[in-house]
């Protein structure tokens, strides 16, 4: 039985598409037309992997539309609303140096290139427009762009991701900033 952790999370299916069991989803990914020769995958049902095999997919944009074999209907599509997709981690090709999955930097020690270590990326947010890396900063989660113009090095064999920071942007996450440490200003009173 293949386990969630030997996977990576491909998407979310988010709807039906149509009348005869297409589903529309969302792939969480930088290289979505990687996918469109896909055979099957597996769907997350009730914290089981349940293997579908697809009739046909077509990418659109970040989404993938999918017929799977066995799914006739749009009350059998409705079914999988929701439901996470996932690919065996045997099924990623290794981009080379520098080059990366996001699900494989989780745990990578972020570095900027002048401060050094800032903490470790506890999460990537595919957002629309940019992505950005979470960081456990001092204990609280800081958020990083996740461009390629502060991207200096990926060392996966040490796992440590190299970054050249916006200056001032941890600013906004240190422990002192924007806290009332207590004190207040000298103000003249009016007698």
């Amino acid at each position: 039985m293949t386990k969630i952790e030997d996977c990576f999370e491909l998407g979310t299916i988010v709807r039906t598409h149509g009348t005869k069991g297409e589903v529309m989803a969302e792939l969480d990914t930088d290289r979505p037309n990687r996918y469109k020769k896909l055979e099957s995958l597996y769907v997350l049902q009730n914290n089981n992997l349940v293997p579908f095999f697809i009739k046909k997919i077509a990418i659109v944009g970040n989404n993938a539309i999918i017929c799977f074999e066995d799914i006739h209907s749009q009350t059998e599509a409705h079914r999988l609303k929701g439901c996470k997709l996932y690919l065996p981690g045997e099924a990623l090709t290794d981009r080379g140096e520098g080059h990366f999955y996001f699900h494989e930097i989780i745990g990578y020690a972020l570095h900027d290139e002048e401060k050094g270590f800032v903490g470790y990326i506890t999460e990537v947010y595919n957002l629309q427009h940019s992505d950005l890396l979470a960081i456990d900063y001092n204990g609280a989660e800081a958020l990083v762009p996740l461009a390629d113009v502060f991207i200096k090095k990926v060392d996966k064999k040490n796992k440590i991701f190299t970054m050249a920071l916006p200056d001032g942007l941890l600013d906004v996450y240190s422990s002192n900033s924007g806290q009332d440490d207590g004190t207040e200003e000298n103000e003249e009173s009016i007698d």
